[in-house]
């Protein structure tokens, strides 16, 4: 009997609202693509009923009807294509993939309130450690760099956009940060929260186990043997991933390490994964007690994973990973010499959260437990940053998932790990889109404050303008970033001419703009001299201050230490071009107008450009290379973690001789 186990991530999930996606894939990916009858939240919740999560399993919920999976005909166990259509029917016969929803939601919002804090302040925390660890730190030992850029260029941006959102946003604020970025902080910085979500993990798996096997003596008169047992696949996304990882991991623990209470702090055991009123019982099957189940879970699949993110930007939580022989059950050890699960990580590019995970690859407690079947990063989702939703609409992904990690085939045709269109559109969005929706602010926002009549409209467009620097240039600079991040992370061999064809197209383009830029604006300012239009005070007063910031950001840019050269180019060629164009160009507000264009063009893609060569600079890695490997157990010292030992085994005592 399959079991397919989904875990949400960070957001405002409802129970079984996660699982429908998986349900109704895997019903497509059963009838060759076809499209299937689509299920809705109140069918499949219909079937399960509502669990009672009162005390947020920190002791075993009283009864109820909630029943743990959803089952329903027309999605076989057996591979093959499946006869009629989906309808969403539910089924009690077992012959179908069994679908349980690990919603978790409630767990990451309870303790907020009590330990969340302001982004400001828990992302200069995490900046502060990952700082003094780089101190005096090899190579192999330090944080790489492009963990520290990435929280400094997140945390710069919300900054920014949390101090426009503090004055007449403050739902839309408390969504982003609180209830988003809050989600990160809790299950990163909050250990409490991590062993609370593992137990909830631990206790649904061993329900799931109670409840198969009662209903398989219902129906046989007798228990299930070892064949006619569930198996397990577990799916999950963004942090579901990190959390999925953790309670596999923690399930081969060893028991007696599992029921100690803790106090809390890092490492092991996890707080708050037992309770007093789990220690007062003496049933065997309490939840936190029994981990049978572990050894039956065949395969995990990651989707948008940032579980190399966690293992880098909270180290200290994960330094007993490189310590497995001191924590985990030896007979389970033993085990996973034979059968290890097989983990399929998948992530777009354009995704900001997944990656692939060479640093998780290299700890050894994940070594032991995990086989990496496949760690693919593709090109199939068009916009940067939505793409870490769009794996749960992809019928082709949700294919190859169910035949590699369901059914276990090892050959099959793959997805098209790269879509040429769908990369051009990504690089649409980073290099054209973004870059021209700043040109035109910039244009708008310099036009209204140069033509408009009062000094109240001048100093609007001034506000404007800085809100568009303040905003735009972060907003900028991490979509850059993250560009060139991506460009790094590993992708299916046979596309890299697709992909450096399609982007040196988009670098000529800048290029192009960047010359073309400061010509116009040159020639447009020599025929504004030749036929300068009638100016009123603040209009002569708003072009000497544009002109003078046009020099205040570009006289560093001459004196930093390797220049651009297409932006020494474009200001040497702008005087010769100028006079050349100037002819074409006619007088007066036309000439105005064409001026303030090229200024704002000059501007933004002059910094785009230099945007782009700054990150180069910073990732450190020449043309064709990809970010160095972490090795994990060099980098998270593991000399000074305390682990209990085991407790000793009481040898009887001898019998004095009689006398």
């Amino acid at each position: 009997m399959r079991y397919v186990v989904v875990v949400h991530g960070i957001g405002e999930q409802r129970k079984n609202e996660t699982v429908l996606a998986v349900v109704n894939r895997f019903a497509e990916a059963r009838r060759a693509g076809h499209a299937a009858a689509g299920l809705t939240l109140g069918l499949a919740t219909g079937q399960t009923g509502k669990e009672n999560v009162e005390g947020l399993c920190r002791a075993p919920a009283p009864p109820d009807d909630f029943r743990p999976w959803l089952e329903f005909k027309g999605i076989p166990v057996e591979p093959g294509p499946a006869p009629g259509r989906f309808l969403g029917e539910p089924d009690t016969s077992g012959e179908n993939i069994r679908f349980v929803d690990l919603w978790w939601a409630d767990m990451l919002r309870k303790d907020f309130g009590d330990v969340g804090q302001e982004p400001d302040v828990w992302t200069e925390g995490l900046l502060a450690r990952l700082d003094q660890k780089a101190m005096g730190a090899g190579p192999d030992e330090a944080p790489p760099v492009w963990a520290r850029v990435t929280v400094r260029e997140i945390r710069d941006l919300a900054l920014r956009i949390d101090t426009i959102l503090r004055t007449k946003a403050q739902a839309l604020r408390a969504r982003i940060f609180n209830d988003f970025l809050g989600d990160v902080q809790i299950y990163g910085e909050y250990s409490h929260c991590r062993g609370l979500a593992v137990r909830r993990f631990h206790r649904l798996l061993a329900r799931v186990e109670a409840a198969h096997a009662l209903q398989f003596e219902m129906k046989h008169g007798r228990g299930p043997v070892e064949g006619e047992k569930p198996r397990y696949t577990v799916i999950a996304h963004s942090l579901g991933s990190v959390m999925a990882l953790d309670a596999l991991l923690y399930a081969h623990a060893r028991e007696d390490l599992r029921t100690t209470p803790s106090p809390g702090g890092q490492g092991l055991p996890f707080p708050e994964y037992v309770s007093s009123a789990d220690l007062a019982k003496t049933d065997a099957k309490v939840p936190v007690r029994d981990t049978s189940w572990v050894r039956r879970v065949d395969s995990l699949v990651t989707l948008g994973s940032p579980i190399d993110k966690y293992l880098v930007l909270w180290w200290q939580n994960y330094r007993y990973l490189n310590l497995p022989h001191l924590w985990m059950d030896a007979e389970l050890r033993e085990f996973r010499k034979a059968v290890r699960i097989r983990h399929y990580n998948y992530a777009d590019e354009q995704d900001p959260v997944g990656h692939n995970l060479d640093v998780a690859a290299t700890a050894p407690a994940v070594l032991e437990v995990f086989d990496r079947a496949e760690d693919v990063v593709f090109n199939r989702y068009k916009v940067p940053g939505v793409a870490h939703n769009e794996y749960w609409g992809d019928r082709e992904l949700f294919s190859w998932i169910l035949a590699r990690a369901v059914d276990g085939k090892p050959g099959g045709t793959p997805p098209t790990w790269f879509d040429r269109g769908a990369y051009r559109w990504a690089l649409l969005y980073s290099y054209r889109l973004l870059p021209a929706a700043l040109l035109l602010l910039s244009y708008f926002a310099l036009s209204y404050g140069f033509y408009t009549p009062s000094w109240h409209g001048t100093a609007l467009a001034g506000v404007a303008i800085i809100l568009i620097v303040r905003i735009g240039g972060p907003l900028l600079r991490l979509s850059v970033w993250w560009r060139q991040l991506a460009r790094l992370k590993w992708c299916a061999p046979g596309c890299e001419h697709d992909r450096d064809r399609a982007a040196k197209r988009f670098r000529t383009e800048i290029a192009a703009i960047q010359m073309a830029a400061p010509a116009v604006m040159g020639a447009a300012l020599v025929a504004t001299m030749i036929d300068p239009p009638a100016l009123p005070a603040p209009q002569r007063i708003w072009l000497l201050v544009a002109l003078l910031a046009l020099g205040i950001a570009f006289l560093p840019r001459v004196r930093r230490p390797g220049t651009d050269a297409w932006f020494l180019a474009s200001a040497l060629a702008t005087v010769p071009l100028a006079f050349l164009l100037e002819p074409l160009v006619p007088g007066g507000h036309v000439a105005m107008n064409l001026f303030l264009l090229g200024v704002a063009a000059t501007v933004v893609f002059t910094h785009l450009r230099g945007l782009i060569y700054a990150a180069k600079d910073e990732l450190g890695v020449a043309k064709g290379g990809s970010l160095p490997k972490l090795d994990y157990p060099r980098y998270a010292d593991a000399s000074g973690v305390d682990i209990p030992p085991p407790p000793r085994k009481k040898m009887p005592k001898p019998r004095k001789p009689r006398t």
